[in-house]
């Protein structure tokens, strides 16, 4: 979740801009890709429900000077310039979004979160925030605020590190390899593309545009709510086929070139540019999902075990290391023996395979990305 501090403004040149806002069909099959919208405007709400900033209008026109679009992707996202007044409230805001995608359509609503941090605390690089940790009980007087931010940090990363995977949305822009048939695998979670296309093919890209219309994407966990089955798991984009043809003659049913109906995406290196929101993201009706509970918990738990100064549990104390789970103790003598994580037996997974507390390994678990195969042609 963005985060800013009051009296703080936002800038469409951050890497991951706190305002920013995409709208995508959400009912429909061929939806996927964000759309350019006709109006756009929006307002603040802090986290005790007050309106902090009223509505106000996002500049949409891609051709004008000063227009909110993000120009780098080739459509339908938008970055206004959020700016926190002086005071405000701490927690989490809430950025509500109305348009309309054509003029004179119905208007429509969404909402973004956003997390405002209190103005003495460093805004954390990771999945909480100091004064969640705060709120978990961390005591202030032990611990600096920027010691906490960098134990979130660190944990944020490790976290990352041991599922494959990120957790919050995230704008990217990629260029992939082609594999020359109709379906490409992704390795993020698809929350929204703004472009896909042929950077360099056998024909020119201007002979094989790729339309919306050709594609499907697997992204269903945002567009409908639909984790079952969990597109987050098998992330594609894939030409849509007529069910009668086999492979390679199957024939598109949009309006490209019929070359792709045999070329797919055609086999090359890095061939393929795609542009969009990507991030294992749960649906909770936002634009673009939110970090799972359940990391940020494990987050939370991870960052407590790093809040230990380096100096103690590497060479300043009696205690060198982490101890590994409980295997027994004796309450009369305050006995306590710890069990070796170093053992990776068949329990590994269950008694602290990764970071020796089950609580938190039984989530990493949970959340690491799926074994991703690959084949060769002969």
């Amino acid at each position: 979740m963005a985060a800013l501090k009051p009296g703080q403004s936002s800038s469409k040149t951050d890497p991951a801009p706190a305002g920013l806002f995409g709208y995508q069909e959400r009912d429909v099959d061929e939806g996927g890709f964000f759309r350019d919208l006709a109006e756009l405007e929006y307002r603040l709400v802090d986290s005790n429900g007050a309106e902090a900033q009223a509505w106000t209008v996002v500049i949409v026109d891609r051709d004008a000077a000063n227009t909110d679009a993000v120009l780098d992707v080739k459509q339908g996202l938008y970055a206004p310039t959020i700016t926190i007044p002086d005071p405000a409230a701490v927690g989490e805001w809430r950025i509500e979004w109305r348009f309309r995608v054509e003029t004179g359509d119905p208007q429509k609503t969404s909402f973004t979160p956003l997390y405002v941090v209190a103005a003495d605390h460093p805004i954390a690089d990771g999945y909480v925030q100091v004064q969640e940790m705060l709120d978990e009980g961390v005591p202030v007087a032990m611990f600096t605020f920027t010691r906490i931010a960098r134990a979130i940090k660190t944990a944020s990363e490790l976290f990352e590190t041991w599922t494959g995977r990120h957790f919050e949305p995230r704008l990217i822009t990629v260029d992939v390899d082609g594999e020359g048939s109709p379906i490409k695998q992704m390795g993020m979670p698809i929350i929204g593309l703004a472009n896909v296309e042929f950077t360099f093919t056998t024909f020119s890209p201007a002979d094989l545009p790729i339309e919306e219309g050709d594609l499907r994407v697997y992204n269903r966990h945002i567009r409908n709510a639909m984790t079952q089955p969990d597109d987050r798991d098998d992330p594609r984009i894939e030409f849509l086929r007529i069910e009668n043809f086999r492979y390679p003659r199957e024939t598109l049913l949009g309006d490209t070139d019929l070359l792709s109906s045999t070329i797919g995406f055609p086999l090359s290196q890095q061939n393929i540019k795609i542009s969009g929101m990507f991030g294992f993201t749960d649906p909770d009706g936002s634009a673009f999902g939110r970090t799972p509970s359940l990391v940020k918990e494990a987050v939370m738990r991870i960052a407590m075990g790093k809040l230990q100064p380096l100096w103690v549990t590497t060479g300043g104390g009696a205690n060198i290391g982490v101890t590994g789970p409980v295997a027994s103790e004796r309450t009369i003598d305050q006995h306590v023996t710890y069990g070796d994580l170093a053992d990776k037996g068949t329990t590994g997974a269950f008694t602290g395979y990764f970071t020796g507390d089950p609580a938190i390994d039984q989530i990493i678990s949970t959340f690491r990305r799926p074994p991703r195969l690959r084949s060769t042609s002969p």
